[in-house]
């Protein structure tokens, strides 16, 4: 309502608010300086709720609170666990088996790996490997100042996993193990 009577017929829609609303941090990282978008809200409040409403999406969609959610992640984990292992993929979800099964796309015994996916596909992966839990349903009504869910924290710009296989040195996998702490 406030940005319609600053701008007048605009008719600016709630959909519109919001994806205004967005452009503040992607400018922002985009141009490595605050964006203008930014001052077209008051800081504290609609940001608070702008914050809620992407832990609302992300759990309700890909995490916690979509029983489907965890499921999406499954793929990923399976293809992780083949890579620490050094063994092919077993899995019959939503994988790509053909990309899977060939050494050339799916490699196998290397010492670094590089994948690369979508906040969204993120917060599934996290669900299904059971990191990160919200002890209790978000309420979409209400935020809980208190919340563990904050997307935010969990996926923000430039989020990365990072994995290492620390295998063991020595006859029969005994031994001190092998990784190096930087």
């Amino acid at each position: 309502m406030r940005l319609n009577a600053a701008a007048p017929h605009a008719n600016l829609t709630d959909a519109d608010t919001y994806s205004l609303m967005s452009l503040c941090p992607f400018e922002s990282v985009a141009e490595e300086k605050r964006s203008n978008f930014c001052n077209l809200y008051d800081e504290f409040d609609a940001f608070e709720g702008f914050e809620y409403g992407g832990d609302l999406d992300k759990y309700y969609g890909t995490g916690y609170g979509q029983s489907l959610g965890p499921v999406q992640g499954v793929g990923y984990v399976n293809e992780l666990l083949a890579r620490l292992t050094n063994t092919v993929v077993s899995d019959h979800t939503q994988t790509n088996t053909t990309l899977d099964a060939d050494p050339a796309t799916f490699p196998l015994n290397h010492t670094l790996y590089a994948d690369f996916s979508h906040d969204n596909q993120m917060i599934a992966i996290y669900a299904a490997m059971g990191l990160f839990p919200q002890h209790a349903a978000l309420d979409p009504t209400a935020p809980n100042p208190h919340r563990s869910w904050r997307v935010a924290k969990l996926v923000p710009f430039s989020a990365r996993m990072v994995w290492r296989n620390c295998g063991a040195r020595g006859e029969g996998g005994t031994g001190a193990s092998t990784c190096e702490y930087w």
